[in-house]
């Protein structure tokens, strides 16, 4: 598994070398690319001149190639399989292009870290990221300094919203690796966002909901998972993030797609996937099914 970590030379940004690190140990052959990008606008400042501009950028590639060395050896990466990379451009989308010529598994980033080497807003950037990558991007929280609990001694436990349409179970190959690495359980949940007071209608897509649900259950118990299933009333982003962060239920990540505009209720998945990301102090897993590879 190969997992691209950006950073932009503040603590926060830091965070996400444990997750990191945690993921790589669980899995065989694993690699750490650690990545900082420069940008020239901020390098240069007010100056406009070639000159300045270049040597702006090497002094910022060899800050950042310094730095990224020290972060190499840190004893939170010891005997891991680690590489520094120093880019030049637009945070985001170098991200993401790097993230596609390293052929990474996953990319990996706090939702904060607003100053540093390469003055990235870290947050913003990630979700950027998210929106823009094909490769699926997981966001740590702040609040949230390591992946998973002690999968010894507690079960792994991954949630993933579905609304019932093709698009939102593209995060289903993506969460089944996370799961296997960690030996996990899965929650598959469907939100209903209805009110309805007619029986008939509350009958029907209940109904709807448990053979779709028990559908995607079979399919992923066939893969070896232990697998839950869920289905709730409401608002999704309400009830996605009462369920996420109830203590009963021990999830450690949340897992959506950022698009999947279909479904019962005809739910605007993607930008639901986005409120869960504000709300939810959990890491979430986001994959863009509109970039496919």
């Amino acid at each position: 598994m190969r997992i691209l970590v950006p950073l932009d030379g503040s603590q926060l940004a830091e965070y996400a070398l444990g997750a990191a690190a945690q993921i790589a140990r669980e899995s065989p052959d694993s690699r750490i690319d650690l990545l900082t990008v420069i940008t020239i606008s901020t390098m240069a400042g007010t100056y406009d001149y070639p000159q300045v501009i270049s040597y702006q950028v090497d002094s910022g590639i060899d800050t950042s190639s310094a730095y990224l060395h020290d972060i190499k050896h840190r004893q939170t990466l010891g005997q891991l399989n680690v590489e520094a990379h120093v880019e030049v451009g637009v945070p985001s989308d170098t991200i993401c292009a790097k993230a596609h010529e390293l052929k990474s598994d996953f990319i990996l980033m706090t939702s904060h870290g607003r100053t540093g080497l390469a003055r990235i807003a870290m947050g913003s950037v990630a979700e950027d990221v998210a929106r823009k990558s094909h490769i699926p991007t997981m966001i740590l929280k702040v609040s949230e300094l390591t992946f998973a609990k002690n999968v010894s001694a507690e079960p792994f436990s991954l949630l993933i919203p579905l609304d019932g349409a093709p698009l939102a179970e593209t995060v289903l190959p993506y969460a089944a690796t996370i799961a296997k690495v960690f030996h996990g359980a899965v929650t598959l949940l469907q939100v209903i966002p209805t009110t309805s007071h007619d029986p008939k209608k509350t009958e029907d897509l209940s109904h709807q909901s448990e053979t779709y649900l028990f559908s995607m259950q079979q399919r992923m118990q066939k893969e070896g998972f232990a697998v839950r299933v869920k289905t709730l009333w409401g608002d999704p982003v309400a009830q996605i993030q009462h369920y996420a962060t109830d203590p009963a239920h021990g999830v450690d990540l949340v897992a959506m797609a950022t698009h999947g505009r279909t479904g019962p209720e005809k739910l605007a998945f993607g930008s639901v996937a986005e409120s869960v990301l504000h709300r939810v102090a959990l890491p979430v897993l986001l994959i863009n099914p509109a970039n496919p590879d």
